[in-house]
């Protein structure tokens, strides 16, 4: 909505999932694009258009837990990223979680930036703990830790700060 154009890539290659919730086709995939097997431009997907050409576009991740690391940690992936660089002004990587796999160690070291997201209200505080040093002792550059599937009126009923008020003055700019 901004009018920049964002790439977001499902890094996550051992349960993708966000061509599921964005309903886009995954049979080409990053795996085929890091394989060699189809370029960059069949790949990318658009998932709204803005004005002149900008818009937020997808390329979709597929199942291959056998060989993710490698497929991650290839040339070919630096190549990807650099060359989306050209085309898009954010690139937004989805990986796995940093305590269950290593994808996320390698795919730190291609960017600029991490975010450490967390599922509100399931995470268990130490887990978040944990991960968060894990990324820091994986010197994982990390921008700051962003709250996933908050239950908004949940969380004003827990009384965060004046949260309450603002959710029942302005809820329709949250929930809409």
């Amino acid at each position: 909505m901004s009018g920049q154009k964002v790439l977001l890539i499902d890094g996550d290659l051992r349960r993708p999932s966000l061509h599921k919730a964005l309903e886009i086709n995954n049979d080409e995939s990053l795996v085929e694009l890091l394989s060699e097997e189809i370029t960059f431009q069949s790949v990318v997907r658009p998932v709204s258009e803005g004005g002149a050409g900008q818009g937020f576009h997808l390329i979709p991740g597929k199942h291959v837990a056998a060989n993710s690391l490698n497929l991650l940690s290839s040339e070919h992936m630096t190549e990807t990223l650099e060359l989306a660089k050209k085309y898009f002004d954010f690139i937004v990587i989805d990986c796995p979680p940093t305590l269950a796999v290593s994808d996320a160690k390698i795919i730190a070291q291609l960017v600029d930036k991490m975010l450490y997201a967390v599922q509100w209200d399931e995470t268990p505080k130490p887990l978040v703990q944990t991960g968060l040093k894990a990324a820091l002792d994986a010197k994982m550059d990390l921008a700051g830790v962003v709250l996933t599937q908050v239950n908004l009126r949940k969380h004003a009923r827990y009384g965060y700060g004046d949260y309450g008020y603002y959710y029942g003055k302005y809820g329709d700019y949250y929930s809409s």
